[in-house]
């Protein structure tokens, strides 16, 4: 079991850098303020 968790862990720490590593780059692709786009 603590090895599943630490698997979905994992798995969702790798999800989240993904978003944080992408958020830039969409930022700075839109030259409006906010980022509203899907």
């Amino acid at each position: 079991m603590f090895a599943g968790g630490m698997y979905f862990a994992w798995r969702n720490g790798l999800a989240v850098t993904r978003l944080l590593a992408q958020t830039p780059l969409q930022r700075s692709g839109t030259p409006s303020g906010p980022s509203t786009d899907v």
